[in-house]
């Protein structure tokens, strides 16, 4: 058996992350990795990949460019989800999902100004 400081730093050799879809369950994985960093699961700082999908890949943005957890779920928590998050079922198809772009642009963009990150940014 480890001795449990050998165990712990396991967890800090973490080096990349996966967060899956969630749909409005993402705010529960706002509170899962906000967990996992208070308790020195893993650090950011090293963290070599964020690997995401629908609201996994919104979280692993948000640290990508340096906003700390506990905004994060500040934002989250406390702003009102009507106030940006649209449904719009009629244009399931045509959208491919239920939530525009534009309710994503209007999520980050608060953050992007925060962090004078520019919104027409590309990976390139």
């Amino acid at each position: 058996m480890y001795p449990v400081k050998d165990f712990l730093l396991f967890f800090l050799m973490i080096e990349h992350i996966a967060i899956s879809g969630a749909g409005p369950a993402g705010i529960i994985q706002v509170g899962m990795v906000q967990q996992a960093l208070t308790e020195g699961i893993f650090a950011v700082k090293n963290i070599k990949s964020f690997h995401g999908t629908s609201a996994g890949s919104i979280l692993s943005l948000l640290l990508l460019i340096g906003v700390p957890i506990e905004e994060i779920v500040n934002y989250v928590v406390l702003r009102p989800l009507e106030k940006w998050l649209k449904f719009d079922v009629t244009h399931f198809y045509e959208n491919k999902g239920i939530v525009s772009s534009d309710c994503l642009s209007e999520f980050i963009t608060p953050f992007f100004h925060a962090y004078n990150i520019p919104l027409d940014i590309t990976l390139l």
